[in-house]
């Protein structure tokens, strides 16, 4: 399945977006699937500062159950499992993407239960202990879209559940080619408020692929949008860095990401 955003040439690439007709548009990354898992590692701080500050977040997941939304290739999915979640599901929007995770599955099953379907709309007969979305939120494009996302969260959590979410940072540094040396390129407004539309690159190899489509958020709404779903409890986190990340490059490199990072991690709990 290939479609356009809107048939507009030229826009960013649109992932996981409503457009303006509140269609999902999966097109493009269906197209950049198999270079996904190479962002672990070509860009340090999907390890040693995403991974590491989610984890953290979810604390032990022993034989506790998880639904990964936004799943992508299947890299969290597959290293909660290992980490002894009893039971994982997860879903993503492109097909192509999923594909590859199943892929992976069938050369090394772990029991992981993958799903092609529009995060907006899902509505599973099962609740989970755990829902883990490592970036979602920042693809809606208005409070609808965000307010649908934020209902399929607490939708599928027991009671007493808890979400974790690596969501882009409404405190981004502004200065231009900040987040080059992460391997990361960030375009942003002069002045930017709830909805506007930013968009971001990232280097794999020698190689930026095209802007994708993000949309800007401040703390304010994202908290407001998970209370109407709902949840509560919420927690805002600065991400920090896996002590193994400053021993292979150093902490001077990471000093100015650390400063502004370009997500913080959102825990919230469904109210029993």
């Amino acid at each position: 399945m290939r479609l356009r955003c809107c048939g507009e040439p030229g826009r960013p690439l649109c992932w996981r977006r409503f457009c303006p007709e509140g269609v999902w548009v999966p097109a493009e990354y269906d197209a950049i699937a198999d270079q996904y898992d190479a962002t672990f590692q070509a860009l340090p701080y999907r390890i040693f500062v995403e991974e590491w500050s989610v984890l953290n977040a979810l604390g032990d997941v022993d034989q506790r159950s998880v639904l990964e939304l936004a799943t992508g290739t299947g890299h969290y999915a597959r290293r909660l499992r290992r980490l002894g979640a009893s039971r994982v599901v997860a879903v993503d929007l492109s097909a192509e993407m999923v594909a590859l995770a199943q892929e992976a599955e069938n050369r090394t099953p772990l029991g992981i239960r993958y799903q092609v379907h529009d995060v907006a709309t899902l509505e599973l007969e099962e609740t989970f202990d755990v829902v883990i979305a490592v970036y979602l939120l920042h693809y809606a494009a208005d409070i609808d879209g965000l307010d649908a996302m934020a209902r399929v969260v607490a939708r599928h959590l027991k009671p007493g559940g808890c979400f974790v979410t690596f969501q882009l940072n409404p405190s981004l540094a502004r200065e231009e080619h900040y987040y080059e040396p992460y391997g990361m390129r960030v375009n942003l407004p002069p002045h930017y408020s709830d909805g506007q539309e930013l968009s971001f690159s990232v280097q794999v190899g020698e190689s930026w692929w095209s802007p994708i489509s993000v949309y800007y958020w401040t703390r304010e709404t994202l908290i407001a949008s998970l209370q109407r779903a709902g949840l509560t409890g919420i927690k805002w986190q600065t991400p920090t860095l896996d002590p193994r990340g400053a021993d292979r490059h150093g902490k001077d490199y990471w000093k100015a990401y650390l400063e502004h990072p370009h997500c913080v991690v959102i825990e919230a709990t469904k109210g029993s």
